[in-house]
């Protein structure tokens, strides 16, 4: 008894929420997981839907071993999905299915084949990029009773980008403030604390706040609930938490993620912000509280804001009222991206000169011939050490002998700087990729110097390169 009223005291339920249910429950619980059920399961969940509360459904189908597949620059595909699929309390489990949509279209279905064992398998079929990939996955136990993962199902599916990611602001706060500042325009309290600034993981968990950072150990929040504090915001208070400024003039389709746990009265009364160059970009629902009981991923398009903006920032901010209070903001991760299309591969064509060394010049290339990556570079390998070399490249190929060799580079030719070999024979030329280059395509080829060849001349092969933003 004094434990279920210490319990009820210390959270202090004031509306018909699930979590009251999941409080009882824990209470009630004999191995760590209410999902499977309690000792007293049907009694609790009965008494409380006579109440009116929503009840709480619990995990009939186990999903384990889930494969989260991350971003990939693979078009081709298919990208597998498996997972470790039972049924909790009434096997065997069946209808097996991966639902997957793109690019926030339908989600379609897909049956999933048995591998081994538990072990279930389907696949999404390969997407041009870019593409925005999302999927979850379900199943019937015996009796019918189904089962998601994530949770959440359509409503919350798992997510992944085909296509070149491109990070333009990323802050995980493990490095402290790092340029981020925060205020009141109207002189009330300004609660932002970062938690490393009181020597704790993430926060004391007061008032709802979490208890554990996504990742790392620090996170930004209203009023951590450090010795002094309640982990809640205060009444009638203006404050925000503002980042640095950031670099995107050079980025297409720019957006804003983040993982918050937030807990605010419904915005009738207290308004929860998110500003992208002083526009807001998000505000918590006008007519029911927002009460997060776990880290949740957010996102958000901002490329009609801040696309091409060389100063953009993101501001966080907390406005109330005189009555109820909860624990606010709690941001960590946040990071703003932009996803391109995967450029085609470079190809070589034409035949290279063997050297007097017996080497093979070959032309290559690192990285991605994309603008927005920012990483193209042709590269020479094979070549005489130590001699002089010259680039040439051209929008139109050839193959004709010269020297021993051919000149796999048409006209009009263009010519890169003198430079030499390094002790390797190889050498290296970074490319600027403007914008009036994407969409086209250019041959490269190098010439150097080889005196022992009767005609003291090298040439590589040629390279083929097309160009995207």
């Amino acid at each position: 008894n004094t434990l279920f009223n210490s319990w009820l005291n210390a959270y202090n339920d004031s509306q018909i929420k699930t979590i009251i249910e999941i409080h009882y429950l824990t209470l009630d619980d004999d191995d760590g997981n209410i999902g499977n059920g309690t000792p007293n399961y049907a009694d609790i969940d009965e008494g409380f839907k006579e109440q009116g509360f929503p009840g709480y459904a619990l995990d009939f189908v186990v999903f384990s071993n889930v494969s989260l597949l991350d971003d990939t620059q693979d078009e081709t595909g298919p990208y597998a999905v498996e997972a470790d699929i039972t049924a909790a309390f009434n096997p065997p489990v069946g209808f097996q299915q991966l639902h997957y949509r793109v690019d926030g279209g339908s989600f379609q279905a897909v049956g999933m084949s048995l591998v081994s064992g538990d072990t279930y398998r389907a696949t999404i079929p390969g997407q041009i990029s870019p593409a925005k990939v999302e999927y979850y996955l379900s199943a019937l136990d015996n009796t019918g009773k189904s089962g998601l993962f994530p949770k959440g199902g359509a409503s919350s599916p798992h997510g992944f980008y085909v296509g070149l990611v491109n990070s333009w602001f990323l802050a995980d706060f493990e490095s402290g403030a790092t340029g981020w500042t925060h205020g009141s325009p109207n002189a009330t309290q300004d609660d932002w604390q970062l938690s490393s600034q009181f020597g704790v993981d993430t926060s004391f968990g007061k008032s709802g706040d979490p208890t554990s950072a996504p990742s790392g150990t620090n996170v930004w929040g209203n009023d951590l609930g450090p010795d002094g504090w309640n982990g809640a915001y205060s009444e009638d208070v203006s404050n925000y938490l503002r980042s640095p400024t950031f670099d995107l003039s050079a980025a297409t389709g720019s957006i804003l993620t983040f993982k918050r746990w937030l807990t605010v009265e419904k915005g009738q009364y207290d308004r929860a912000t998110v500003k992208v160059n002083g526009q807001q970009v998000f505000i918590n629902p006008f007519g029911q509280d927002l009460l997060d009981t776990e880290w949740v991923d957010v996102e958000i398009d901002i490329s009609a804001i801040a696309d091409g903006d060389p100063a953009a920032q993101i501001e966080f901010g907390l406005v109330s009222d005189q009555g109820l209070q909860y624990g606010g903001w709690n941001i960590d991760d946040v990071e703003v991206f932009s996803v391109s299309a995967v450029c085609p591969q470079p190809t070589n064509y034409c035949t290279t000169k063997v050297t007097s060394a017996l080497t093979v010049p070959i032309v290559g290339a690192t990285g991605n011939p994309s603008q927005s990556a920012g990483n193209f570079v042709v590269t020479l390998t094979g070549a005489i050490p130590n001699t002089n070399t010259v680039p040439f490249w051209s929008i139109n190929p050839n193959s004709v002998p010269f020297n021993g060799g051919f000149v796999c580079v048409g006209s009009p030719l263009t010519r890169g700087p003198l430079m030499k070999t390094n002790a390797a024979g190889d050498a290296t030329l970074p490319v600027a990729i403007s914008p009036a280059m994407v969409g086209t395509t250019l041959h490269y080829q190098w010439w150097f110097r080889d005196p022992a060849d009767p005609f003291t001349v090298g040439l590589s092969n040629g390279l083929r390169v097309v160009f995207c933003d």
